[in-house]
């Protein structure tokens, strides 16, 4: 039979504590549980490894036949030269237990987990979850106040609260607790004044000419309500002024909000008079 140093498979010494055994098994079954490495048939040997020393390490008991046995554990009941009293042994077991079952088997592996009743893979085997993808589209609005959908799976109609701040193509995970789950698309339709960029909004800001010209202020409604914005003399077209905390809200996160960046477009005056001409021409004649 095969012997297998289940220290050296948890990264041990014999002299570790209980609490050390714990943290290595804890991390290396993290590292190689079949759920992170769909596929990979030495991962799932390595995982099936690491159960099997921790199912013995674990257990005073089962550590201490084991830290007693060591290297004996080679060696075939009826075999020479066995240091080790099988028959002793057998006397503390129980002479319930058939040994022979294991020469032309796995070996020690084999030898444990019927010993132990470790049955570390019907443990560590989590059932196969399911899950649907569903698509939906909201409103901007809904979006940035946050909503309920009703949505049909499976036969049944459910009600999903979306927070507010949401993005689009944002996709939301929707445990069931019963082996199906639900993963919803959500899509945001384009609105006619915001622009979203991220957690950020993107308005343009339409400036009458003759206060980009001379300054002043102009009012923009907001999503937050109606905010005044300083213009200062001379403002070109296509500038951007940031507000802060003006934007998108932060998805999961109470009263926090991105920014909003609004983009001056100077608005020309139509159906001039023709006082309003001359005076043009003669604006015009000066700056020539």
């Amino acid at each position: 039979m095969e012997f297998k140093d289940y220290y050296s498979v948890l990264g041990l010494t014999k002299s570790a504590k209980p609490e050390e055994i714990k943290k290595a098994y804890r991390s290396m079954a993290q590292q190689f549980h079949p759920d992170k490495n769909p596929g990979d048939a030495k991962a799932e040997e390595r995982f099936k490894e690491i159960n099997e020393a921790y199912q013995v390490l674990s257990d005073p008991q089962k550590k201490d036949k084991y830290d007693r046995l060591g290297s004996s554990w080679n060696a075939h009941p009826g075999g020479g030269g066995n240091p080790f009293d099988w028959q002793a042994w057998q006397q503390q077991t129980g002479p319930q237990h058939d040994f022979s079952q294991f020469s032309g088997g796995s070996g020690f592996s084999d030898f444990f987990e019927t010993i132990f009743n470790s049955g570390a893979s019907r443990r560590t085997t989590k059932p196969q979850k399911t899950t649907s993808e569903l698509q939906a589209t909201i409103s901007f609005n809904q979006a940035y106040n946050g909503c309920t959908l009703k949505l049909t799976t499976g036969g049944k109609q459910r009600e999903i609260k979306l927070k507010p701040g949401i993005k689009d193509g944002q996709t939301i995970h929707i445990p069931s607790g019963q082996g199906h789950d639900i993963l919803v698309k959500v899509h945001v339709k384009p609105d006619e004044i915001f622009r979203m960029q991220g957690s950020d909004l993107e308005a343009d800001l339409h400036v009458p000419l003759y206060t980009a010209l001379l300054g002043g202020q102009v009012n923009f409604k907001s999503m937050k309500g109606t905010v005044a914005v300083k213009i200062a003399p001379e403002t070109k077209s296509g500038t951007k002024l940031r507000l802060k905390g003006f934007g998108m809200p932060l998805h999961g996160k109470e009263q926090e909000y991105g920014d909003l960046m609004l983009i001056v477009d100077i608005e020309l005056p139509t159906q001039l008079t023709e006082e309003e001409k001359e005076l043009i021409s003669t604006l015009a004649a000066l700056r020539t």
